[in-house]
């Protein structure tokens, strides 16, 4: 019974461990992992998840970037109107009943949905303390009692 448990804890640490590669592997400069036409994007505590979007995007629900009080933040809002102005797209978004217009490079993509607490769990993840906590040292734990039992195998032969 404790073989099939020390098993199953290594399956499931070496899935958390191959999620957080492709997600440290696939991050931005901006701090957004980008699989294919998919955009994660943890705010400080929950996971957005947006597709990126080249078509028209009024009446969409949109993700943007919003410097406010010399800090980047991620926020959500619909778009109500376009206008091109020195050949740039600038978007009213409303966000929250405020009128906010956003700049077409500061747009992400279209919001699919929040996944709550989880973007703050994935910070840490991405972290070097959250990768020696969660990965190293359950992995570390596996392989000496693996060891343990590889030489407690061997003695038994032996005998």
């Amino acid at each position: 019974m404790k073989d099939k448990i020390i098993e199953s804890l290594t399956i499931v640490i070496v899935i958390i461990a191959t999620l957080i590669t492709l997600l440290s592997l696939n991050i931005n400069d901006l701090n957004f992992v980008e699989i294919g036409n998919y955009v994660l994007v943890s705010g400080e505590k929950d996971l957005i998840i947006a597709k990126e979007e080249k078509q028209e995007l009024k009446d969409n629900n949109i993700v943007y970037i919003d410097y406010i009080n010399k800090h980047l933040t991620i926020n959500t809002g619909k778009v109500k109107d376009v206008n091109v102005v020195d050949n740039k797209k600038i978007y009213t978004v409303i966000n929250n009943s405020k009128k906010v217009n956003i700049d077409s490079s500061c747009v992400i993509g279209n919001y699919l949905y929040i996944i709550p607490w989880l973007g703050y769990i994935i910070n840490y993840l991405l972290t070097r303390d959250g990768f020696l906590l969660f990965i190293v040292l359950p992995l570390l734990i596996v392989c000496v009692y693996e060891l343990f039992k590889f030489i407690d195998g061997i003695s038994k032969y032996k005998a």
